[in-house]
């Protein structure tokens, strides 16, 4: 039997957090080592990001649904440039924390859903076997 999601919620949202900033740091970190106008790459690239750190070091559940968002967008672009000729290992890490945060916010989401269902009175039995 599954441990409850509810009791996992602040642990979920904290590595939703840290996974947030590593992908942050790894992709700056990248754009240094590549070497083409670091400053603006890294600019452009980690702004949505960093847009969203506080409201997650909050845990609102709304910044963790517009990062699931944002992520499925990193996801396109690290997952065709794995398929490009280029940095292969530096792409397979970024595209492993995009994955990574995608999981962990969807389910800091999920639980912080069914907090909110259980806390209005909402909740609703699970099926009998």
């Amino acid at each position: 039997m599954m441990p409850d999601i509810r009791a996992w919620l602040p642990r979920l949202q904290g590595l939703c957090y840290l996974l947030t900033l590593l992908l942050i740091v790894a992709m700056v970190s990248s754009h240094f080592l590549a070497g083409q106008n670091p400053v603006f790459r890294s600019l452009v690239s980690a702004l949505p990001l960093l847009v969203l750190l506080p409201s997650l070091s909050r845990g609102i559940s709304r910044s963790q649904f517009y990062l699931c968002t944002l992520l499925l967008l990193y996801f396109l672009a690290y997952g065709t440039a794995v398929a490009a000729p280029g940095n292969l290992a530096n792409d397979l890490l970024l595209l492993a924390l995009v994955i990574a945060t995608f999981v962990s916010s969807a389910l800091a989401m999920q639980a912080a859903h069914q907090t909110r269902r259980e806390a209005a009175g909402d909740a609703k039995e699970a099926p009998h076997d």
